[in-house]
């Protein structure tokens, strides 16, 4: 109220419909912390790498929106993300930019990529996410490898769904978990448990 700068826009289920353009009037709010255009349809258009400009988002939620094609390398510029929603769309995210989303979102605390292609992402690569992280929904994302048994031990995590990965491999500990770690879901994944006799 003191400064009159937009900090946060909910659009979800706007019946929003078109492309998002880059020079889209939203990506000049610069203060912007939380922007969400969930549930709306951008005509299967790519996201814009503009959202890199919006560096002070703390929370962006691209949800069923209907984008289509690569996630840009520039939703990594966005160091202060705590949420990250980008499921159910028809994207695909490379290796490259998965990496850089790790190491330059050190905040994050929760990553939604349900449905989002990355078959050629390494398994291990999760464990460069935010310490921080609480809830990893990774399902349905064609996800192919080893799981490091060691995911299950990371100290903030509370909620972890890697269902629908028919090729991703590993064992579960039976014990030694993360005392956070309170909903897992292995289904349809060759993730095993390990036999603790």
């Amino acid at each position: 109220m003191k400064t009159g700068h937009v900090i946060g826009l909910d659009l979800g289920c706007s019946m929003l419909h078109g492309t998002l353009h880059s020079n889209s009037t939203v990506f000049f709010l610069h203060h912007l912390q939380k922007l969400d255009l969930s549930l709306n349809d951008f005509n299967g258009s790519v996201i814009s790498s503009s959202f890199g400009q919006l560096l002070h988002l703390t929370h962006l939620n691209l949800n069923s929106s209907n984008f289509a094609g690569q996630v840009p390398p520039e939703i990594s510029h966005l160091s202060r993300l705590a949420s990250l929603d980008l499921s159910q769309n028809s994207l695909i995210l490379e290796p490259i930019s998965f990496n850089k989303l790790a190491q330059n979102l050190t905040q994050l605390r929760e990553l939604y990529l349900y449905n989002v292609s990355m078959p050629l992402v390494a398994p291990s690569s999760f464990m460069n996410l935010s310490s921080s992280l609480t809830s990893l929904q990774l399902q349905d994302c064609g996800l192919q490898g080893e799981l490091p048994g060691n995911v299950f031990r990371r100290s903030n995590l509370q909620s972890l769904d890697l269902g629908g990965n028919g090729e991703l491999t590993g064992s579960f500990p039976p014990y030694n978990l993360s005392n956070a770690l309170s909903y897992v879901d292995l289904s349809s994944s060759e993730v095993c448990g390990n036999d603790v006799s």
